[in-house]
């Protein structure tokens, strides 16, 4: 493997001419009140390193892939700072990550997390203990048979004492069992 650091006055005549590279990392930042981050994400972009292209989201009805029909229409949302426009690139960024998935964090596993959309009261920041007693279903789901009982999977656990354990099923497993002596709110007040 070879691993070459190039300055950004070097490196951007490789990227705009030859892309004769498998990864590459770049740090992008700006300065204005409204960075446009089409030249990254755009099929056209001077900086689409990522090989984006319509094919990969075409929508029949917009003409286009849905990926560049976010970017276009962000830009038309003014004020740049309405709550509208903010959400609008949540959106964006949630069809982009879900759908596209131009880029993975290169030196972190994926983890997965899925729940069903009839609980209510689970906040995933707090996890399932610092829920539990706020969680309600609101209907069964396929195959629930009781929604009094609340089913979490996970890796299998391997130790119980707190002391030696160095995988995160056996401190979930831990931790539900075990009451603590202070508990921490999301403003980390005890």
């Amino acid at each position: 493997m070879d691993v070459i650091v190039q300055d950004w006055g070097v490196f951007v005549g490789e990227l705009l001419t030859f892309r004769d590279f498998d990864i590459c990392y770049i740090g992008i930042s700006g300065g204005g009140a409204d960075p446009d981050f089409t030249g990254v994400y755009n099929e056209d972009g001077a900086l689409n390193i990522f090989g984006y292209n319509t094919s990969m989201d075409w929508d029949d009805d917009l003409g286009t892939g849905l990926n560049k029909w976010y970017m276009k229409e962000g830009q038309l949302i003014m004020p740049p700072d309405s709550s509208e426009r903010l959400q609008h690139y949540w959106d964006w960024q949630q069809h982009l990550m879900d759908k596209i998935l131009p880029c993975q964090p290169t030196f972190v596993p994926n983890n997965y997390m899925a729940i069903w959309s009839n609980l209510d009261g689970y906040n995933i920041s707090d996890g399932v203990i610092n829920s539990f007693g706020k969680m309600k279903f609101t209907g069964l789901h396929t195959e629930q048979e009781d929604s009094s009982k609340l089913v979490v999977a996970d890796d299998e656990w391997h130790e119980l004492n707190p002391f030696f354990y160095s995988d995160s099923a056996s401190a979930f497993i831990s931790n539900a069992i075990m009451d603590p002596l202070i508990y921490y709110d999301a403003e980390q007040k005890a």
